[in-house]
């Protein structure tokens, strides 16, 4: 007798099937509700399967029910996947290695506004026509785009960040690159320590500690992020990563939006219908990476989508 395969539409369905109630309680229903600032009954079970998806970098190892998820911390496979990472100048040396190759060939515009995107079969306008393209690669917000285009309105929504890099006058030490918080009591969602990627990426006797925290794009967080700077402090020693906040030299503050989209339990549907409009009504625009695709993903991901999209053309 063939084995009933049960699809579950809800993030704690899918998440109690696989661990069980009691690691749902104690960390997936917390850290999610926490993050995605929504209750986890109303997240989609996708959610899940890309988030443990992404987190599993060698894909020997398997996450697939509690079982596996204790024998791979108990009995670890050493892992043998390699990273390619720049050895000068941090991760956004990519971008200005990129960005130097283009500007040989064509341009790069910043700060100019979009207005309105016009369209015919063979030529995407800009600002009624004052830039014309034969293709536009959209990585930006769905929504941004489906008003621009003047088409319907969709629910697709995104969640936004506020970045707190805390430069701290100390060698701490902790090898975590990442470290994540599901106690709602706290404001830190997740650290980095940025030395763990890179050992150049911060002075001798200095370590960068960032600091995240999600927040709606215009909420009370957006627009005053100083207001939690002394609370990351004081969490910081709470949590143990520093022991006093005399150690703390400087703190920079960096807002980024639209940095995880929010997969709710109607998504699926609304995302559909926007890729039906642009595949039929818009042939030659084209979408590309986390924000672009609606899809939750890695860097690496989004690079590789990139280079495909590149051969492409």
């Amino acid at each position: 007798m063939a084995k009933q395969v049960i699809n579950f539409n809800k993030f704690n369905e899918y998440i109690i099937n696989k661990y069980g109630q009691t690691l749902y309680e104690y960390f997936f229903k917390g850290y999610t509700e926490k993050f995605l600032k929504i209750s986890s009954n109303s997240v989609h079970a996708n959610w899940a399967k890309t988030g443990i998806e992404r987190s599993i970098i060698d894909k020997k190892i398997k996450g697939n029910s509690l079982f596996e998820l204790i024998k791979s911390i108990l009995m670890p496979i050493p892992i043998k996947t390699k990273f390619i990472y720049p050895n000068q100048l941090g991760f956004g040396y990519f971008s200005d290695r990129l960005a130097a190759y283009i500007k040989k060939k064509g341009e790069i515009l910043t700060s100019t506004l979009i207005k309105k995107i016009g369209y015919d079969q063979s030529t995407v306008y800009l600002n009624n026509k004052n830039f014309q393209y034969k293709n536009l690669i959209w990585s930006g917000n769905l929504l941004d785009l489906i008003e621009l285009l003047d088409e319907k309105k969709l629910n697709l929504n995104y969640l936004s960040t506020i970045f707190y890099n805390c430069i701290i006058k100390d060698n701490i030490k902790r090898n975590d690159q990442w470290i994540y918080y599901a106690d709602k009591q706290l404001n830190i969602v997740r650290t980095s320590i940025e030395k763990n990627f890179a050992s150049y990426l911060t002075p001798q006797n200095y370590t960068s500690i960032v600091v995240e925290k999600t927040c709606n794009y215009k909420d009370d967080i957006w627009n005053n992020p100083d207001k939690l700077k002394d609370i990351i402090c004081q969490e910081l020693i709470q949590v143990k990563l520093i022991d006093s906040i005399n150690q703390i030299a400087k703190i920079y503050i960096e807002p980024i939006r639209d940095t995880y989209p929010i997969y709710h339990l109607d998504y699926e549907r609304n995302l559909m219908e926007l890729s039906s409009i642009i595949n039929n009504k818009y042939h030659n625009i084209k979408l590309l990476g986390r924000t672009g695709t609606f899809w939750y993903n890695n860097c690496d991901h989004s690079i590789a989508q990139a280079l495909n999209m590149a051969k492409h053309f």
